[in-house]
């Protein structure tokens, strides 16, 4: 019998979890997208289009903060420049992490 008891609290936990994680999943994801450019992500976003980087806003935003991420994480400016390109490092370095280390 007990063992039926704690069966049925899990099985009513996990749903009030999975019931709370989708009532308050969907408002987080509705809210959240699309995401509001600020000017200073628009400046970013036309200097890395001038300088030749391809790509949508949202690629190009997030090419930016991986490479912001990268040199904040100390992978240097080459390891940024590897995992997206020149043109996105420079972009980012003077807009979107100016203060990053590399």
């Amino acid at each position: 019998m007990a063992g039926a008891l704690v069966g049925g609290s899990v099985l009513f936990g996990s749903a009030a979890l999975f019931g709370s994680a989708a009532l308050f999943g969907n408002a987080a994801v509705a809210g959240a997208w699309p995401t509001t450019v600020t000017p200073e992500m628009q400046r970013y976003i036309d200097n890395a289009r001038g300088a030749g980087a391809a790509g949508d806003d949202d690629a190009l935003l997030s090419q930016g903060y991986l490479a912001c991420r990268l040199l904040y994480t100390g992978q240097g400016r080459q390891g940024a420049v590897d995992a997206t390109s020149e043109a996105v490092v420079n972009a980012a370095r003077g807009t979107l992490c100016t203060q990053a280390p590399g």
